[in-house]
């Protein structure tokens, strides 16, 4: 009588009983190798519906995998140099929990198939309870930019906090006697501007892993950056901005009033020169446009910087500003008498050169024996 394995690959010969001969394999012409399952196996903790699956087999190989003892899906393994590739497989339906055996078979590119691989245990258990993301805090400066996350996850958890679902940090929970504990977490460095999301996952001592916590949408905006300046360097901005008011209202005599310095012409001033009295009355008029100038220009640079400071740094800014306003305007006045005291000197100096100019060329034209009786 002969029987023939469930195997295709191998026939099982019988001789009648009490024959000493022992039973005879014949093994398939294809020789296919069976695949190698490695995992999940009987140690392997997971909660996931949807276990990893992996095993080596040979190149060019098409892996049948059989959960439970039904066809779950196929696979073309990618070639090694080696010879034998290894290979990771998700059932395409999510499992029940509980137990569950795992098989494979491999099949050659002509369609030879190998025997039934060793088959694998495992469990798949409840799932780890995932934390609770409470909510998330702004920051000081209320930004979002450097948020503070709060939650709860079960005594002896490891928490994984991704945010836009790269890993931002990892920690462990600090337990409570509830058997529920509270965390916090601050990611190392600010985030950029813009819309961002949030999750954790717990992790328990033998290694499984929650779910998804619930996920909590924020943005962000920039930190505003702090416009820090010195007391003395306002004051030095107001002082140039004064000393630029003074220089163009000194008048160029010629109508306009933008002149940078004096420059020194090389043709000899024409113009009528007005007396000492005419320049001390137009002085003090200028004097007093200048002054009236400066106090209004002083009045609203005063009033612009003081939204932006505390009422004690006003104070001092303005009895510092008063104090450098007077020295400076001092010092201008006495600039302005001395450049106009040179000028009315010189052009005495040359009024007086024409004069003695005109009395030598009156004296060269005069005839010789002129006057003489």
């Amino acid at each position: 009588m002969v029987l023939s394995a469930p195997s295709s690959d191998y026939v099982i010969v019988s001789v009648p009983v009490g024959a000493p001969v022992a039973p005879v394999i014949t093994p398939s012409a294809s020789r296919v190798p069976a695949p190698t399952l490695i995992k999940p196996d009987k140690n392997t903790v997971t909660s996931s519906l949807k276990p990893l699956i992996t095993g080596l087999a040979k190149n060019d190989s098409i892996v049948h995998i059989f959960i439970d003892g039904v066809h779950n899906g196929k696979f073309k393994v990618a070639n090694h140099v080696s010879g034998t590739a290894n290979f990771v497989y998700t059932p395409f339906l999510e499992l029940s929990r509980g137990r569950h055996r795992v098989s494979a078979i491999a099949e050659d590119l002509k369609g030879n198939k190998s025997s039934m691989s060793g088959s694998l245990d495992f469990n798949i258990e409840m799932p780890m309870p995932a934390p609770t993301l409470l909510r998330i805090w702004s920051g000081a400066q209320g930004t979002y930019d450097w948020p503070i996350l709060t939650g709860v996850a079960k005594n002896d958890s490891r928490i994984k906090v991704y945010i836009d679902k790269k890993l931002a940090g990892e920690f462990m929970v600090k337990n409570h006697p509830s058997g529920t504990a509270n965390f916090s977490f601050k990611p190392k460095s600010r985030l950029n501007a813009g819309r961002h999301y949030i999750f954790a996952t717990a992790t328990d001592k033998r290694g499984k892993v929650s779910s998804w916590s619930n996920i909590i949408y924020f943005g962000t905006v920039p930190a505003p950056i702090p416009q820090v300046s010195s007391i003395s360097e306002r004051n030095a901005a107001i002082a140039d901005e004064a000393e630029k008011e003074v220089k163009e209202s000194i008048p160029d005599g010629k109508g306009g009033r933008a002149v940078e310095g004096i420059k020194e012409e090389s043709n000899p001033i024409t113009a009528p020169v007005q007396s000492d009295e005419d320049e001390g009355k137009r002085d003090k008029e200028e004097i007093k446009e200048i002054l009236d100038e400066l106090k209004s220009t002083s009045t609203r640079k005063e009033s612009s910087s003081g939204n932006a400071t505390s009422s004690e740094e006003k104070g001092a800014d303005k009895r510092l500003n008063l104090i450098i306003f007077l020295v400076f305007l001092v010092g201008v006045i006495a600039w302005i008498f001395w450049v106009n005291r040179e000028l009315v000197k010189e052009r005495n100096e040359q009024k007086k050169d024409e004069e003695e100019k005109r009395e030598n060329k009156d004296e060269d034209n005069t005839p010789p024996g002129a006057g003489q009786f």
